[in-house]
């Protein structure tokens, strides 16, 4: 199954350029969601990442696809499965943020994908991350048509994930609710049940 191509991009450093606008100050873990209670903060902290390699499937690496189109590492057509063509971009990635260059999604690449993200709200002009989000979303079960656009309707999903994961709802996709959704139980009810068996 394929996601529909994303628009073409301008050089890498323009696309570099479009990551920083909306996100340029990176922000700590409670800027999104900033009256969610500690322990419900924690929960979602201590969920490990989901660490991806080629030949995985699923909504995390369509999200990975679209991420690395934003900053210019992948011009491929984001896809299910974790492709050839995307451990280059991962590695591409991986070089030029100072990590080693494994080509696999692991903690150290999910952290630094986090950090470079910041937040994303309705007006977020980064289209390919937008995308790569509602792709997300809408696997995670909410009514949403990924278009690039954050607009009322994403950011409704966004506040009803956040409602669901116990996470302060304010439409904001910042750390802790970017992890929300890439960690493990990001599918469950609230973050009590993460582990190798709820992805």
């Amino acid at each position: 199954m394929r996601t529909k191509r994303r628009t073409a991009l301008g050089t890498a450093a323009a696309a570099a350029i479009a990551l920083a606008a909306g996100g340029a100050a990176a922000a700590p873990a409670s800027a999104d969601g900033p009256r969610t209670p500690d322990h419900v903060a924690v929960s979602v902290q201590e969920q490990p990442w989901v660490e991806l390699e080629e030949g995985t499937t699923g909504y995390r690496v369509v999200a990975i696809g679209f991420f690395l189109n934003q900053t210019g590492h992948f011009d491929g057509e984001p896809e299910l499965e974790f492709t050839a063509e995307l451990t280059e971009a991962v590695e591409a990635y991986q070089s030029d943020r100072g990590l080693s260059a494994t080509g696999d999604v692991d903690t150290p690449t999910w952290e630094r994908l986090s950090d470079d993200i910041g937040l994303v709200r309705q007006g977020d002009p980064r289209s390919d991350l937008v995308t790569g989000l509602q792709w997300s979303l809408y696997d995670l079960g909410y009514d949403l048509s990924p278009d690039g656009r954050f607009g009322p309707a994403t950011e409704n999903a966004v506040t009803m994930f956040q409602k669901r994961k116990r996470i302060d709802a304010d439409g904001i996709i910042g750390p802790l609710t970017f992890r929300a959704m890439y960690a493990y139980g990001a599918q469950e009810a609230d973050n009590s049940e993460g582990g190798a068996d709820h992805r």
